[in-house]
């Protein structure tokens, strides 16, 4: 038989995979995102209260894996996610209206600021590092089930920022609050996948107990006339709490569906679109003044009491992955 007559020989199975995702994440941490409040109509002994929150949008971020194929049915993975994200609002009061901070919003703290403004920021830090093995059962059938189980790190931060400047703009008044978290622990999950040839339909999900410390602290600072004529240009203050061991449940789902382009070459190419979604529980940490004494918009702020709050920290968002198998 001549050679054209022999079959092609088979392409061998990939066992290699490396992959690069762009995302689209929406952070959120519940009563973090309030910043300011706006008091309507003031002076007056009833006035009413207008939350002002931070709404954060849907920022790039990237994500990186790389995966190893011993076997048909055997995988180990490495998986980084990585979000940096910056969000910001503004109010400003008219000359009935009060602005304050959430832990300032009375009559003796706000005579100086009806008609002020108040401008807040949300700065938002999520790395989560995965390393897992899976085993998929049934790897050739059309519908193929996969357990997963290794571990997880996650580094989980938070910033809010607000700013208050009255309407003469003589006195202003600003606090930062920030929490961060670092933990590991496992993480044990399920993937079932559809195929049709080559293209996929996917659904996984994930839990995991991380086990780290959580850190968080609110500094103050104030300027007035009333300072300066006492010689301080800015009064800085700050409340920060022991470093504490805490444990975070965390659970992770993703959907989506994916095209496997025929090897060639140097490979095959998968492009894999879908939604993911992290939620993180009691992971950011963070100090409610309940009752503060004197005039912290222009003297400082002496605390007479104080408690620590938990939140949740959720990322949610579509992402577009490329894959290389050789």
């Amino acid at each position: 038989a001549s050679a054209r007559d022999l079959p092609a020989p088979a392409r061998p199975r990939p066992v290699f995979e490396i992959g690069g995702s762009l995302l689209f994440l929406q952070p959120g941490a519940g009563d973090f995102q309030q910043y300011a409040e706006v008091a309507n109509p003031f002076p007056v002994p009833s006035p009413s209260w207008s939350s002002q929150s931070i709404d954060p949008k849907f920022s790039p971020a990237f994500d990186v894996a790389l995966r190893y194929m011993p076997t048909a049915s055997d995988d180990v993975s490495f998986e980084w996610t990585h979000l940096r994200a910056t969000d910001n609002a503004s109010v400003v009061a008219n000359s009935s209206q009060f602005v304050g901070p959430p832990y300032s919003i009375g009559p003796p703290a706000g005579a100086a600021f009806a008609g002020g403004a108040a401008n807040g920021s949300l700065q938002t830090q999520y790395d989560a590092v995965n390393l897992t093995a899976g085993h998929t059962f049934c790897a050739g059938c059309p519908f193929a089930l996969q357990a997963f189980g290794g571990v997880e790190y996650a580094r989980l931060g938070e910033t809010l920022t607000g700013a208050f400047q009255d309407a003469a703009t003589s006195t202003s008044h600003s606090y930062v609050s920030s929490s961060l978290f670092n933990g590991a622990g496992p993480r044990l999950g399920i993937k079932g996948q559809y195929n049709i040839d080559n293209l996929q339909f996917f659904g996984q999900a994930a839990g995991a107990a991380l086990i780290g410390t959580l850190n968080n602290n609110i500094n103050f600072a104030t300027a007035s006339p009333a300072l300066l004529a006492l010689g301080i240009t800015t009064n800085y203050q700050s409340l920060t709490s022991p470093t504490a061991t805490q444990v975070v449940p965390a659970f992770d789902a993703k959907v989506g569906t994916a095209y496997t382009l025929p090897a060639g070459a140097y490979g095959g190419f998968r492009l894999e679109l879908g939604y993911q979604v992290a939620v993180y529980f009691d992971a950011v940490g963070q100090f409610a003044l309940s009752n503060v004494a004197g005039a912290p918009l222009s003297g400082g702020v002496y605390l007479a009491t104080e408690q620590q709050l938990r939140s949740d920290l959720t990322v949610q968002g579509p992402y577009l992955q490329g894959s290389l198998l050789f």
